[in-house]
C-alpha cells in the first residue's frame, strides 16, 4: 500500500525540482516502483520515486549541462595521437566527456565508445575479441615457441587461458598449468626444485644470444647467482644466468647504464630544443624524479625517463584540468549522477577530494575508493537487502549488476560462492580484507539487475545440499557452497548464448 496519495508525492516532488517536469502521466504504487515523468525538453522516462525525490532528473538534461571542454575537431586530434589512422572519425559529434561518440574500424565498421574510453587507447571490440581468442592449435603452437620442444602437449583440451591443461614433461611425466602461466614461460614444477649443469646453462645462453658474447669467465654455481659475461663490444658486465636465459643482455648495449648529469641534459635538449632551464636538475637514474623549470609556468618535477621521452610542462599540455575531468568521468561511470563533483580538485588518487551527495551532504573520500563504487557513508548505513531496495540502488547507476560464480582456496579449504555485485567480483573482493582467500572467476554474467537477483536466489535454493561454511570471517561468507553441480554450470553456458545479456566467463 501506498505510503502517500499520489498528489503528496508531486507536491514533494515540485519542492524538490519546482516546475522543471511535467507528472501527468505518473501512476504512484509506492515509494519502491518506478513512475513515469516528462521532461519539457527531453520527453518521457521513468525513475524511481525515492531517487527523484534525492534530486535526480532528467539524464539527458545532465549530460547537456556539462560545457565542452574541446571542440570536435581537438577530440578527433586526441584520438589520431593515440590510435593513429586506425579508425574513421568522420560520424564523431563530440558534446562532453561522458558522451559516446560513433567511431569506424576500417576492418568491423562502425561501434559506439565513451569519448574518455577512446582517448585512453579503447578501440573497436571486435578487434579487441579477436585479439584474445585463440584456437587450440594457436595457443600450442605459442607453447612450442615460448618451450622450445620441451613439453608434450598431447594430452592438453583447450578452453580458455585460465582453466589447467595437462602437459607432460619428458622427464617427470604428467603436471597441470594454466595456459596463461605456461605462456609466461613456466615449467614442470619439479624441473624448477632441479640446478642445470653449466653445459646447460652454457648450451641456452648460445641458443638466446648466439655468438654475440664470450663466455669464457663464467663460473657458474646457481642460477640466481650472477657470473661474469664478456660483450664483444663493451667488455666484462655481471648478470643472472636466468636473466640471461630470459633474453637480458649487455647494458650497454641496451642502452641501460646511467647517464652523466651532462649526457642526460643533452639527451632531453634533443628531445625538447633549448625550451627549458635544466639548472636545478640533480640526476640520479631515470626513475627519479627532477626539477625542471618552464619558462612560461615554473618550475615542475618530472620522472628523468618520462621527460627525456618527451613528457614536458603538465601546465602547457593541461594535463592537470584533463587529469581531473578524467577522474570525474570515472566517477559518472560507476555512480551516475547520484553526486556532484563540482569541489572535486584532483590530486592523487590517494588524496582524498570533495565529494556531495545529494541528499547528506559534503564528505570526502579518495578517489580510487570512490572509483571502485564507495560512496556517501550515510547513504551506506541506509541501504537495505531487500530485492526492492537492491534494485533501487542498481537503477541509480545502470540498472544492471554482476551475478559470478568464484573458486576460493587456501591451503585448508576450497569451496565456491555464488553472489551479485555491481562492480563484478574482482573490484569486490580485490583485497585480502575483503576475501581473506585466494580466488578464481569461474563464471561471471552482467546483465538486468532483477534478473540477477533471481538468478542468485535460485541457484542458492539448487544447491542448499552443497552449502558450506569457511573457516574464516568475512562478509558474504553464507553463499558459499562446497562443490558445483553440473547444472549450476548449464546455466551459465545458457546465459553465454542470451542476446540479451553481456557474459564473461
Amino acid at each position: 500500500m501506498a505510503k502517500y496519495s499520489r498528489e503528496k508525492v508531486i507536491e514533494q516532488f515540485k519542492n524538490v525540482h519546482g516546475d522543471t517536469y511535467d507528472y501527468s502521466l505518473m501512476e504512484y504504487l509506492g515509494d519502491t516502483t518506478k513512475v513515469k515523468i516528462i521532461c519539457r525538453k527531453h520527453g518521457l522516462f521513468e525513475q524511481w520515486v525515492q531517487t527523484h525525490k534525492k534530486g535526480s532528473g532528467c539524464k539527458q538534461c545532465a549530460l547537456g549541462s556539462i560545457k565542452p571542454k574541446y571542440t570536435t575537431e581537438q577530440i578527433i586530434e586526441q584520438f589520431k595521437k593515440k590510435h593513429g589512422d586506425r579508425f574513421d572519425y568522420s560520424k564523431v559529434n563530440y558534446r562532453h566527456a561522458l558522451d559516446k561518440v560513433i567511431i569506424i574500424c576500417r576492418i568491423h565498421g562502425e561501434f559506439e565508445q565513451l569519448v574518455g574510453m577512446h582517448r585512453k587507447g579503447q578501440g573497436c571490440p571486435k578487434c579487441f575479441n579477436e585479439e584474445r581468442t585463440h584456437t587450440k592449435e594457436q595457443v600450442l603452437a605459442k607453447f612450442e615457441k615460448v618451450h622450445l620442444g620441451r613439453y608434450d602437449y598431447s594430452l592438453v583440451e583447450y578452453i580458455n587461458t585460465k582453466i589447467k591443461v595437462k602437459i607432460i614433461c619428458s622427464e617427470h611425466g604428467v603436471f597441470e598449468q594454466s595456459p596463461e602461466k605456461h605462456l609466461k614461460g613456466n615449467g614442470c614444477p619439479k624441473c624448477i626444485g632441479r640446478n642445470k649443469t653449466i653445459i646447460e646453462v652454457l648450451a641456452e645462453f648460445k641458443n638466446i644470444h648466439g655468438d654475440k658474447y664470450d663466455y669464457s669467465r663464467v663460473k657458474y654455481s646457481l642460477l640466481n647467482k650472477k657470473v661474469e659475461i664478456v660483450c664483444l663490444e663493451h667488455g666484462v658486465f655481471s648478470q643472472t644466468p636466468q636473466n640471461h636465459i630470459a633474453g637480458q643482455a649487455c647494458p650497454k648495449c641496451g642502452g641501460s647504464l646511467k647517464l652523466t648529469l651532462l649526457e642526460y641534459i643533452d639527451e632531453c635538449k634533443k628531445v625538447h630544443d633549448d625550451k627549458y632551464d635544466y639548472s636545478q636538475v640533480i640526476y640520479k637514474n631515470g626513475k627519479s624524479r627532477i626539477k625542471i623549470i618552464c619558462p612560461a609556468h615554473g618550475e615542475f618535477t618530472q620522472e628523468a625517463f618520462s621527460h627525456k621521452s618527451g613528457c614536458g610542462c603538465p601546465y602547457c599540455a593541461g594535463n592537470y584540468t584533463l587529469e581531473t575531468e578524467e577522474v570525474i568521468d570515472q566517477f559518472g561511470r560507476v555512480h551516475g549522477e547520484r553526486y556532484d563533483y563540482s569541489k572535486v580538485n584532483y590530486t592523487g588518487v590517494f588524496n582524498k577530494v570533495v565529494i556531495i551527495c545529494k541528499e547528506h551532504g559534503e564528505f570526502t573520500q579518495t578517489p580510487k575508493t570512490h572509483k571502485k563504487g564507495s560512496g556517501c557513508p550515510e547513504c551506506a548505513i541506509t541501504i537495505g537487502h531487500t530485492k526492492e531496495s537492491y534494485l533501487e540502488y542498481c537503477d541509480k547507476y545502470d540498472g544492471k549488476t554482476y551475478l559470478y560464480l568464484i573458486k576460493c582456496t587456501n591451503e585448508n579449504e576450497e569451496f565456491y560462492k555464488v553472489g551479485i555485485s555491481r562492480l563484478g567480483a574482482r573490484i569486490r573482493f580485490d583485497s585480502k580484507i575483503k576475501l581473506p582467500y585466494d580466488f578464481e572467476v569461474m563464471a561471471e554474467v552482467f546483465g538486468d539487475a532483477s534478473l540477477m537477483w533471481d538468478l542468485e536466489k535460485s541457484i542458492h535454493t539448487l544447491m542448499h545440499k552443497q552449502k558450506y561454511k569457511p573457516k574464516l570471517e568475512f562478509h558474504g561468507k553464507t553463499e558459499c557452497f562446497s562443490k558445483i553441480p553440473k547444472e549450476i554450470f548449464g546455466i551459465f553456458n545458457n546465459l553465454k548464448n542470451s542476446a540479451q545479456i553481456g557474459f564473461a566467463l
